[in-house]
């Protein structure tokens, strides 16, 4: 089997041919980046919601870490930015290789939801009961 030079999917390093991700893995990369930017802005919310507590220091101004709430408010916002451009790498390479690209918003996912635990916890600790 011989491929030609200008063909965009061309052999592998190893000399197979790609694997090719089909018009259902777009649709899947493409639904599952949708999702998790609405979970992503979801979560941010979620997260300023939860900076209302802020509010018991307006008693103590010394017990709270004011640095750690303002790391809480871009966690998950940095999260969501970086799946969005993880995932548009991932599709402009599909195209050259043809890679399967499902899971590039899935981990995107996954990540946001950690990092949604992280600044809750961080939240927690900056603010006093």
């Amino acid at each position: 089997m011989s491929y030609d030079l200008d063909d965009d999917f061309g052999p592998t390093l190893d000399g197979h041919p790609p694997t090719r991700g089909g018009a259902g893995d777009l649709a899947a990369s493409i639904g599952l980046l949708v999702v998790a930017l609405l979970v992503g802005a979801t979560l941010s919310f979620a997260v300023l919601i939860e900076q209302m507590k802020v509010a018991a220091c307006s008693v103590d101004l010394t017990g709270c870490d004011f640095t750690l709430i303002g790391i809480s408010t871009w966690l998950v916002p940095a999260a969501t930015a970086a799946t969005l451009t993880a995932s548009w790498i991932a599709l402009a390479h599909r195209r050259r290789t043809g890679a399967y690209t499902w899971w590039v918003p899935l981990l995107g996912f996954v990540g946001e939801v950690i990092a949604f635990a992280i600044a809750s916890s961080l939240i927690d600790v900056a603010i006093p009961r």
